[in-house]
C-alpha cells in the first residue's frame, strides 16, 4: 500500500446473505522504503595494521539508524549503536596477509545496507602468515 492517507472499508455477510452497514476508517501509512546509507571511512584500504586498528563509520538514514555492525572477512566483529560509529578490532586474532573490512547500518524497518569493502593487510610478529592460495596457516 502507498505512503499516504487511506479509508479502509468492512461489511459483514451471514450465513443467509445479509449485509451489515459498511463502517470505516481513516488511516495514514508510513512505510519506510529507504534503506541506510553506510561507509567505511577508517583504516584506508591497504593500510598495514600491527596489533589493531579502530574501525570508524559514517550511517544516515532518512529516519533512523540503530546500528552499524563491523565485519572481518564476513565476520562479525561487533557494533555500535550510536554514532560516531566504531569499533576496535584486534588484528591478532586474524591470520596475518590481507582482510576485507565491512561495515554494515541497520535502521529502525530492519533494512540494511553494507558498505564498500577495504581490504587491509595484518602484520603481527605473533602471528602466522596466511597462505593466500591455500587460505590455511603457512609456517
Amino acid at each position: 500500500m502507498s505512503n499516504g492517507p487511506h479509508v479502509l472499508s468492512a461489511v459483514a455477510l451471514d450465513a443467509v446473505g445479509n449485509l451489515s452497514a459498511e463502517n470505516s476508517v481513516n488511516v495514514t501509512v508510513n512505510n519506510d522504503w529507504v534503506p541506510p546509507e553506510v561507509a567505511l571511512t577508517s583504516p584506508a584500504s591497504g593500510v598495514i595494521i600491527e596489533g589493531g586498528a579502530d574501525l570508524e563509520a559514517t550511517a544516515s538514514d532518512d529516519r533512523q539508524v540503530v546500528r552499524v555492525a563491523f565485519y572481518v572477512d564476513n565476520q562479525w566483529l561487533g557494533e555500535d549503536l550510536t554514532p560516531p560509529y566504531s569499533w576496535r578490532f584486534v588484528s591478532d586474532e586474524v591470520l596475518n596477509g590481507p582482510h576485507t573490512l565491512t561495515a554494515r547500518a541497520y535502521d529502525a524497518a530492519g533494512q540494511s545496507t553494507t558498505s564498500a569493502p577495504v581490504t587491509v593487510v595484518t602484520s603481527n610478529p605473533s602471528v602466522a602468515e596466511l597462505d593466500a592460495e591455500l587460505h590455511v596457516p603457512a609456517c
